[in-house]
């Protein structure tokens, strides 16, 4: 599906339809799947979310959130990536600034009122041969050199 391109291009939204409650006083709304088929012996497909480019604007934002709810438990978020032979990787990582600052990548847990706020575990798996690194630094400061002789 793809609409025309134009001056302003349009939007398409896909939503499921909101649940009223029953005479039990519960009612839940549908649930939205992507996701693409098994594959036997070759690789199975991709799914990717991706924004368009902008040549002079601003790019536009990819967001995930999970579902709130007043008297009950929030949604969780889980970006997992699948395991095999090799497990695969995930990598977040924020953009870099061409003529500004590169972007931000924080990492927060949730706060409280009532009880502890939300805890955070950074922390490689276990293994039976040899456990992976953890590292946290810093990139390096590249400054111009001018030589003049």
């Amino acid at each position: 599906m793809r609409t025309p391109s134009s001056l302003s291009s349009g939007s398409i939204n896909f939503t499921t339809g909101a649940a009223t409650t029953n005479t039990a006083g519960t009612g839940n709304s549908g649930s939205f799947c992507f996701r693409t088929g098994d594959a036997v012996t070759g690789r199975a497909g991709d799914i990717t979310f991706s924004v368009g480019y902008s040549s002079s604007g601003v790019g536009g934002d990819v967001e995930m959130q999970a579902g709130s709810a007043f008297e009950g438990n929030g949604g969780a978020l889980c970006l997992c990536a699948g395991s095999g032979a090799a497990g695969g990787s995930v990598t977040l990582a924020s953009g870099s600034g061409k003529m500004a600052e590169g972007g931000g990548l924080c990492l927060a847990s949730g706060a409280s009122t009532t009880a502890s706020s939300g805890e955070i575990q950074i922390q490689s798996g276990d293994s039976q041969a040899e456990t992976g690194t953890m590292s946290i630094s810093t990139g390096l400061h590249v400054s111009a050199l001018f030589c003049f002789f």
